[in-house]
């Protein structure tokens, strides 16, 4: 009996590495998942400007100002704005634990129940990472919208449409 007592110690102290090792890894795969929209985010960006600078300086000089050049220089300045913001660091992002903090929080604690313990931290930073995680996204969206925008409107706007 004691043999199968030790068994499941020893199953209950694994799993609990277990889910400290997969909850770690999601937070990695978080914070890779928001650097990689960031620089997809800084292309954009490159892109909406160039498009201004040149699509727009030349419909500019061949149509003058119109109601098109209006609207596709708002779209470029909220596509930058929104690009801006998500590039700008968030304090809201947590991407690494505290090795003091846990060092006093789980001092004389068994190994196999800080792993269970840190599993649940992890996992509440990357449901709170999440929620602004999913509004970088969204604002990435109505960004991306509004180069889309621009470009259709500067090309609307050279073809001499009004």
């Amino acid at each position: 009996m004691d043999e199968r007592a030790n068994t499941v110690e020893e199953n209950v102290e694994a799993l609990a590495r277990l889910s400290y090792e997969i909850a770690l890894r999601g937070l990695g795969q978080q914070e890779a998942s928001v650097a990689e929209l960031r620089a997809r985010t800084g292309t954009l960006l490159t892109a909406a400007s160039l498009l201004a600078t040149f699509l727009g300086a030349l419909a500019l000089d061949r149509e003058g100002l119109g109601v098109l050049s209006v609207v596709a220089l708002t779209a470029y300045g909220l596509s930058g704005i929104l690009c801006v913001w998500i590039l700008l660091p968030k304090p809201g992002f947590v991407f690494r634990l505290s090795g003091p903090e846990l060092y006093e929080r789980e001092y004389g604690v068994e190994l196999g129940e800080v792993h269970r313990r840190l599993a649940y931290w992890i996992e509440g930073y990357a449901i709170a990472n999440q929620r602004l995680a999913v509004r970088l996204q969204r604002g990435f969206r109505f960004a991306a919208a509004g180069l889309l925008l621009e470009a259709i409107l500067w090309g609307l706007h050279l073809a001499g449409v009004s």
